[in-house]
């Protein structure tokens, strides 16, 4: 350092003061870069748990909907198949059709017969249902099947006839024989 101008032993001097704080300053640097990677690592987790949580939403409102379709259709079809042992809603249904549109009708239902079809692990019952309707046009008979196919029974038509009281075909008033049939459940009501 003898041989050194004083500007040289300046530089020397002003370097070896730089030195630490630049040591220092990479330091710091280097924790906050630390500090900065695990802000960004934790804003990616919570990016993905963000994520997850909406796909859990999202699967959660398809489940919400997906049961409510269900008690919809387990109510539809406890209405659409009668218990066996209270048949008056669907005799009375069709009862009550014919009589919108002046057709007297007498109903009767036969069975229950067991099938093979299974409803809440027990059996469905098939019931055979004859209704002879009088006073009834076949412009009245289409209407009746009409409304008939709008009500909530799962009810099937087997076969109808036609006997025209007049003789003068099934447009004037007739007596028709309306066979069909429906399923009942063996459930108290």
């Amino acid at each position: 350092m003898k041989n050194l101008t004083p500007t040289q032993k300046q530089i020397i001097i002003s370097i070896a003061w730089l030195l630490p704080l630049m040591l220092g300053s990479f330091l710091v640097g280097n924790v906050y870069a630390k500090k900065i990677k695990k802000i960004n690592n934790d804003n990616e987790q919570k990016k993905v748990m963000l994520s997850l949580l909406k796909t859990q939403t999202d699967s959660e409102s398809r489940l919400s909907a997906q049961i409510k379709m269900t008690k919809n259709f387990d109510a539809e079809l406890k209405e659409a198949i009668p218990a066996a042992s209270n048949l008056s809603p669907i005799t009375d249904a069709i009862g009550s059709l014919a009589q919108k549109y002046g057709i007297a009708s007498s109903i009767s239902v036969s069975g229950p017969q067991a099938t093979d079809k299974m409803i809440h692990a027990s059996p469905l019952y098939r019931m055979d249902l004859k209704a002879t309707l009088s006073n009834a046009t076949v412009g009245s008979f289409q209407k009746l099947l009409s409304d008939l196919e709008g009500q909530p029974y799962f009810f099937s038509v087997d076969s109808f006839s036609f006997k025209s009281a007049s003789g003068s075909g099934w447009h004037d008033n007739s007596s028709i024989t309306l066979i069909g049939h429906f399923y009942a459940e063996n459930r108290v009501e």
